[in-house]
């Protein structure tokens, strides 16, 4: 009697630290994945709007998004934004996150939806920014910028 219960004791314990083992690895590959989906975002802001093209937004884009949005179409896209706010001062907000799931094992795409604040020198913009995983790798899916002075 006492063995059975050392042994279910003894299996309790160790399914339970495989399942924290587990859920810990999920919470850290979330937590990867939404600060490289960020940090992406960020960055190709800064320099698309750096370099006035969006060769980076272009080169990190998922397939799909391009057949949309043409490399051309982009690009006026850019350079239109600039021509009217001017250069980019800073980058003032971030708000959003990915939708990663905390089994590290899911075989599903998991996405992220950012609103970056973005001040110019003369005005403000949102960008909407959406992104997919795929193939080891973040890639845009929508690229929107908000503005009462942009017009489509």
């Amino acid at each position: 009697m006492k063995n059975g219960l050392y042994n279910f004791l003894l299996s309790l314990s160790l399914f339970l630290l495989l399942v924290a083992l587990f859920l810990g690895w999920g919470v850290f590959r979330k937590d990867q994945l939404d600060d490289a989906s960020q940090q992406l975002a960020i960055t190709t802001l800064q320099i698309i709007f750096s370099a006035e093209n969006a060769q980076f937004l272009v080169d990190n884009a998922h397939p799909d998004y391009l057949l949309e949005m043409s490399e051309e179409s982009l690009n006026k896209y850019i350079a239109s934004t600039r021509r009217i706010l001017g250069p980019l001062n800073a980058i003032t907000a971030i708000r959003g996150a990915s939708g990663v799931s905390l089994n590290p094992f899911g075989r599903g795409s998991t996405s992220s939806n950012y609103e970056v604040d973005l001040a110019f020198a003369d005005g403000q913009v949102t960008a909407l920014v959406s992104m997919i995983y795929q193939q080891r790798k973040w890639q845009f899916t929508d690229f929107v910028l908000e503005s009462e002075l942009l017009v489509d």
